[in-house]
Order: structure tokens, then C-alpha cells, then sequence
């Protein structure tokens, strides 16, 4: 064999490998950030009784429909004066869309407002709850 076909060889053997690490790179850090392994930010609309202090803790719901899979839309617990809705930019600790529940179940998170804006709130342990355990 040649050293030009050695070396044509040795090359697509080496893309072929670099391919593989980064399909594989990315399918390990898409699953990472679903389990929750690896936060994600996302634009949400948080629902919630006015007023919300900083470094409260605030049990919130999401409904998992396709409506709401690009942009999550929490309804969140407590006691106050009016129910505000805004946008805020809010990281997860899970994945905030179950493609293989949809319309099943509904997603509630513990979620925390942070001080600062940036993300406004930090929203982990992710329960499921069936449609069945809801009523």
C-alpha cells in the first residue's frame, strides 16, 4: 500500500472517529440536561400571587402540551393580593417537555427566585403527576 492511500485512510478514519465524538458528545448532553444532570435557561411565563421574595421557595406547575413546549408556562403556588403572568428567563433543572407524555401529565418543580434578573428564577426537582393522581 501506498503512503498516499495510507495516509487517505488514516484521515477518514480519524473524521470518521471525530464524527462519532461529537454525535455522541451532544446526545450525552442532551440527555445530561433532561435528567437535570446539566441546568438549561428557557423564556417562560411564570403565573404567581404577588408578592415573591427573593430566595423564596414556590411550588410551580406545568402543563407538558404541545402549546407550551417552546415556551413553558408555570403556575406557581402561594398566597397574595392579584395573580401576576409575566416573561422571565428562567433556568431548569430537567427537561421542561415529555415528548412520550404529552398531554398526560403535568410537571411540577420547585422553583426559587433568585436576586438579580438574569435568570429571574431557578426551577429543580422535577415531579411527574399523572393525570389520574391529579383529581
Amino acid at each position: 500500500m501506498t503512503d498516499s492511500k495510507r495516509d487517505d485512510i488514516s484521515g477518514l478514519a480519524c473524521l470518521a472517529l471525530i464524527s462519532q465524538l461529537v454525535l455522541g458528545g451532544y446526545f450525552a448532553w442532551k440527555e445530561a440536561s433532561d435528567t437535570g444532570w446539566v441546568p438549561h435557561s428557557t423564556l417562560a411565563i411564570v403565573s404567581f400571587r404577588a408578592p415573591w421574595s427573593t430566595g423564596e421557595y414556590k411550588s410551580c406547575k406545568e402543563a407538558n402540551v404541545s402549546a407550551m413546549k417552546e415556551e413553558p408556562h408555570l403556575e406557581c403556588s402561594g398566597f397574595g393580593e392579584g395573580r401576576e403572568s409575566k416573561r422571565f428567563k428562567v433556568q431548569f433543572y430537567g427537561a421542561t417537555s415529555k415528548e412520550e407524555w404529552k398531554d398526560k401529565v403535568d410537571l411540577v418543580w420547585r422553583c426559587r427566585k433568585n436576586e438579580g434578573t438574569d435568570p429571574t428564577f431557578t426551577c429543580d426537582d422535577q415531579k411527574i403527576i399523572k393525570s389520574e393522581e391529579q383529581h
